[in-house]
């Protein structure tokens, strides 16, 4: 088993110099996590207050927090997942920092960040950190080509590295100004040739005037547990002997010993005597009494037993009760066969071709030679199947017997049946009584496999008790108990697929000459706009009404996509004729700001990030990106690398530093600084439905789909994993959807009304 080992060094006296240094190293916080293995970081802030040192935690913490955060179906999700969304939630955090006027850190600090288990190493670094993995006495820099600008909060951490590791592998994080001291080379020799507390302890001794430094570096080595801790198990396991020749002729005799033993256990065992060497030495041993332990092992052996018994009884009948409907014809046809044997007289030539089943009641009589032909048959046979019983497992034996038993007491039932007189006369609605309680016996079943939290086990009698419920349903008799069972059942079921079923929605109607396109929320109010009266309307909750919220506003053309502009409280539209508008709060006007689209753009869905357009056009499979000017926006630029991007059936997007887009299939796509990136959905009980919208925004914890055609919000996290689900009947004509994160409430568009409903993740339910 393999685990890894740190040693790490910090030098800073803020009194002394003017750069700020710190390192950091984390381990999983449970067992759950801890194929997650170690998580390790260096600072260094070229600045020198208050402010240096809280960039470090915040980052420290936040790559922790976000790093070892637990996730359903853990075990499942491996850490390169759990390792980007934690530089994705860093990257956030900068960026608040900067939208908020923090931004004397950019370019200014330098962060090397590495995660570590037992086989995989994953890196991410910025600025001028230094980061070297130590192999066989060979030194790689991992981090010699340039990180990514700092210029861009959102994008800070946008590459990691990643490898698997060897045994004595090294990876060392380190501070910029390392290497002003140490060579390269003397990196090399001090780690190879030491181990880690030693080098670290060595680095520390060479540096000139360590007062006046400020650096960090942390070391991290995976090493063979066995091999690590060898020596202290060979203590532990040293015979007791004075002298090398002692422990050689002790062994002998105990190699001996133990032979001697394995001899006489086909013998009845002797005791053993005082004094005699065994494998552990010598020393005072007690006379054993092996038939006592016999016995005693015997009668737990018995009891044992007894309890199999009834386990494996039970079992057979249970096959065979599940079983008897398929079972039942072919009794039938065998029960018809005899009945059209009897008075029938069958020659003994025929006996011949038969099988060993006897019906010799019913055949004519036969021949001496003949009976004892048959006698000598049965007679092997019977050894013959005895023999084969005699050779079989208890266990074996048990379920067979069990099993014979059972089923030769039902097939005498099925026969009696068959010959009595009532066979042919119906007993009306016994079939339909035996449903109803098969259905209840399966819904019991799934309960008790609940209380057990076995819910596939759950699932599979709920489905089962629904297959036959629905099959009774056409029956006025038994309609209504199967509706209250079906009843039951659905609720379950929605507990198992985590189903919030919603009712009473707030509903605020829409006046019907107001012809309502989205729906957009900002400086704590929402909107909607109208799409063929350029105008912008504010919902009002409290009074549930919508009423005007821009003036009046001629010639900007139809409103056909909005976007919300965080960085200036705006909200754009994108017009029929390609051309942008502006709707400011503090004035309540739309303006025209003279920009139209270029590239010849099919815009399906539209969107504003750090003041900049995004625009999908999956006619050109391409996402196009409009950078502000003093003008306006420029022409605009291909945002996705690559030349294809199966964006064809793509229908809407949302933007956080990353990129989701939603395609009418129900996949979802996810790219990053333009490259695409691995998304995987999971934990979902059914795809999501075509025409569905998808929401989030930059400090956003989660990602919410509108699934209109299954009637539902679904909300997933950021890596794709299922984390909730709301249904209702109102959700089938949604048309957009906004989410309040801080209210935690959901305002969908519908074709005459808005809803509103609070929504909250799994873990807060």
């Amino acid at each position: 088993m393999s685990i890894i080992k740190y040693e790490n060094l910090t030098i800073h006296d803020p009194t002394l110099n003017d750069i700020f240094s710190k390192s950091f190293v984390y381990d999983a916080p449970n067992r759950k996590l801890a194929h997650l293995g170690k998580l390790a970081l260096i600072v260094d802030v070229e600045i020198n207050n208050e402010f240096a040192g809280k960039i470090a935690e915040i980052i420290s913490d936040v790559i922790k927090q976000e790093y070892y955060r637990s996730r359903e179906q853990d075990q499942n999700v491996n850490m390169l997942v759990h390792f980007e969304s934690a530089l994705n939630k860093v990257n956030q955090a900068l960026s608040t920092l900067a939208s908020e006027g923090y931004v004397e850190w950019i370019d200014k600090f330098h962060v090397g960040i590495a995660a570590l288990s037992v086989n995989k190493v994953h890196i991410a670094f910025t600025g001028k950190a230094k980061i070297f993995l130590l192999r066989q006495n060979e030194i790689v820099d991992v981090a010699q080509e340039s990180a990514s600008p700092q210029s861009n909060p959102a994008r800070t951490f946008i590459n990691v590295v990643s490898g698997d590791l060897q045994l004595d592998d090294k990876v060392i994080l380190a501070s910029p100004n390392f290497l002003n001291y140490f060579s390269l080379e003397k990196i090399k020799r001090t780690l190879s040739q030491y181990s880690s507390r030693e080098a670290i302890a060595n680095f520390k001794n060479l540096l000139h005037n360590p007062d006046n430094s400020a650096l960090s570096t942390v070391i991290l080595e995976l090493k063979d547990e066995r091999k690590e801790y060898k020596d202290n198990f060979d203590f532990l396991k040293k015979p007791r002997a004075k002298s090398v020749e002692n422990m050689i002729d002790q062994h002998q005799q105990g190699v001996k010993q133990t032979l001697n033993n394995k001899t006489e256990q086909l013998s009845t065992p002797k005791p053993i005597q005082e004094g005699t060497p065994t494998v552990h030495g010598y020393g005072e041993i007690k006379q054993r009494r092996p038939s006592l332990e016999f016995d005693k092992n015997d009668r737990a052996k018995s009891k044992k037993s007894r309890t199999d018994y009834t386990k494996y009884i039970d079992l057979a009948k249970e096959n065979i009760l599940r079983f008897k409907d398929k079972a039942l014809p072919v009794f039938e046809s065998v029960a018809s066969s005899i009945k059209s044997l009897k008075g029938k007289k069958v020659s003994a030539k025929r006996i011949k071709s038969r099988t060993s089943i006897s019906t010799r009641s019913y055949l004519s009589p036969k021949t001496s030679t003949d009976e004892n032909r048959f006698s000598n048959l049965k007679t092997g046979l019977i050894k013959n199947v005895a023999t084969f019983f005699q050779n079989l497992p208890l266990k074996s034996k048990i379920v067979l017997g069990a099993t014979g038993a059972v089923g030769i007491v039902l097939i005498f039932s099925l026969f009696l049946r068959f010959n009595s007189n009532d066979i042919d006369k119906p007993i009306a609605g016994k079939k339909d009584v035996s449903l109803i309680e098969q259905a209840k016996e399966l819904n019991k079943k799934a309960s008790d496999a609940l209380i057990y939290n076995d819910e596939d086990k759950a699932l599979g009698y709920f489905l089962e008790a629904q297959v036959i419920l629905n099959g009774l349903m056409s029956d006025e008799k038994y309609k209504t108990e199967a509706e209250d069972l079906l009843s039951k059942i659905g609720n379950e079921l929605d507990k198992i697929n985590n189903v919030n079923r919603l009712e009473n929605l707030a509903l605020i109607d829409i006046p019907s000459e107001i012809n309502a396109k989205g729906i957009l929320g900002l400086g704590g109010k929402i909107y909607t706009y109208d799409e063929s009266k350029e105008g912008v309307y504010l919902i009002d909750e409290k009074t549930k009404k919508i009423k005007e919220a821009s003036e009046e506003s001629n010639g900007i053309g139809n409103l056909k996509f909005g976007a919300i502009n965080l960085f200036k409280d705006y909200i754009e539209f994108l017009t029929d004729a390609n051309s942008v508008s502006e709707f400011v709060l503090d004035d309540n006007n739309i303006y025209d700001i003279g920009f139209e689209l270029g590239n010849n753009e099919q815009v399906i869905d539209f969107k504003n990030y750090y003041d900049a357009l995004y625009v999908l056009d999956p006619s050109s499979d391409q996402i196009w990106k409009h950078q502000r000017t003093i003008d306006g926006y420029n022409k605009g630029e291909k945002w996705l690398d690559a030349d294809s991007n199966n964006l064809d059936d793509a229908n809407s997007f949302a933007i956080d530093g990353s990129i989701y887009v939603l395609k009418d299939n129900g996949e979802i796509l996810s790219f990053l600084s333009g490259a695409s990136e691995k998304f995987e959905l999971s934990g979902l009980d059914k795809t999501i439905g075509s025409g569905g919208k998808i929401f989030t925004l930059l400090d956003y914890q989660n990602l919410y789909i509108l699934d209109s055609a299954n009637e539902r919000i679904v909300i997933l996290d950021k890596n794709g994993a299922f984390v909730n689900q709301f249904v209702s009947s109102e959700f089938k004509e949604g048309r957009d959807i906004y989410v309040d994160e801080e209210t935690n409430q959901a305002y969908i568009l519908s074709t005459n009304k808005v809803l509103v409903t609070p929504i909250t993740n799994s873990e807060e339910n």
